[in-house]
């Protein structure tokens, strides 16, 4: 390890959202609309907190685990109860913390499980890749974090350019989502089709990271204004929220699924090995002399690409989720129950 402890990958953050909170506080105007002041709904916001958390929990210990595990299904169970429960709490009080007519919204829905498998399949895979560049390439951290650089510095020089061409797209967003998961999933596979024993970063990895850095910035630009859009104006702050929970749940999902896929692998093929030599290619390092070391090595890089094509299945089924939001315009307003009665009793009281 070089530099200092891991925990220094969540301290960087404390500065960081600093400068965030100042730049806010300083260039972004508030907007409040007094005469709309409605009570926390602090029942639904427990429920929904303690569902997530037992979600998260438990996908992330399926990672480590594996999902039969009492654990990982009592989390499950958990999940599933306290979830039930926040839906019969939300369609009972006054002033719900979620609207539940919002998915009804075929648009939203889709949008919101389109960037869930997403980035199950993105930000689920990236922990491997860096696992297989340091444990089994030898990159140091720091070589490991400089690999993802070509990906980064695109995501950062075209989301402004993605931005725009969203604003202009506007109906025919769809097309444009569709257009990065297809190019997110050739990026997964191009390392299907190419990677080897004998590969090396610029023939390797480089291509697929820079696929990435035009796809990304594509997905999450287009995604979040379909999102967004496809709600009434006073609920595009839930609607942004919503698809954050969305690509975190998806995140913890891909990590946990890809994990399964490439322990699987690893455990199946090495079942013959000893024990020490099957928990170091669990961990993408190559070990012992000679032609086992030669195996072993084959394996983990077939295991690699195993996770790849996982991530592809999930990039195509994002794909044909995405079609789906094409059915409704994404300008039109989904009104609330409560607005519709209201909009009915005022159209009475004027024909009276």
């Amino acid at each position: 390890m070089q530099g200092g402890s891991w925990r220094w990958i969540i301290f960087v953050n404390v500065p960081l959202g600093l400068v965030a909170l100042i730049m806010a506080l300083l260039f972004v105007p508030e907007s409040r609309d007094a005469s709309n002041v409605v009570p926390v709904d602090w029942v639904g916001l427990l429920l929904l907190s303690l569902g997530l958390l037992c979600l998260l929990f438990g996908f992330s210990r399926a990672g480590s685990v594996g999902w039969i595990n009492v654990l990982v299904m009592g989390s499950c169970l958990l999940v599933i109860v306290i979830l039930a429960l926040f839906v019969i709490t939300e369609r009972r009080v006054r002033w719900p913390l979620v609207d539940l007519a919002l998915f009804r919204n075929l648009p939203f829905v889709m949008g919101c499980l389109s960037f869930f498998l997403f980035s199950a399949a993105l930000f689920g895979s990236q922990p491997y890749w860096s696992l297989f560049m340091q444990n089994t390439w030898g990159f140091s951290p720091l070589q490991g974090g400089l690999a993802f650089l070509p990906a980064t510095g695109l995501i950062a020089l075209f989301t402004p350019l993605t931005g725009l061409i969203a604003q202009w797209a506007r109906r025919r967003l769809y097309v444009f989502i569709v257009l990065g998961l297809v190019a997110m999933g050739l990026s997964f596979l191009y390392i299907v089709i190419t990677l080897t024993p004998h590969s090396t970063y610029i023939g390797g990895l480089l291509p697929a990271f820079l696929v990435r850095g035009f796809a990304i910035p594509i997905v999450s630009s287009c995604a979040t204004l379909a999102v967004v859009s496809a709600v009434p104006k006073e609920q595009s702050g839930l609607a942004s929220g919503t698809l954050g929970m969305a690509r975190n749940i998806g995140t913890a999902f891909g990590v946990a699924v890809l994990s399964q896929v490439y322990l699987f692998h690893i455990d199946e093929n090495l079942s013959q090995y000893p024990q020490a030599s099957r928990a170091a290619a669990e961990q993408f390092i190559v070990s012992g002399r000679g032609a086992g070391r030669v195996v072993v090595e084959m394996l983990i890089v077939q295991g690699f690409k195993l996770t790849a094509l996982a991530c592809l299945v999930l990039c195509g089924s994002a794909v044909v989720v995405a079609f789906f939001m094409r059915t409704r315009s994404f300008e039109k307003v989904v009104k609330r129950p409560s607005q519709e009665k209201q909009s009915l009793s005022v159209s009475v009281d004027r024909s009276q």
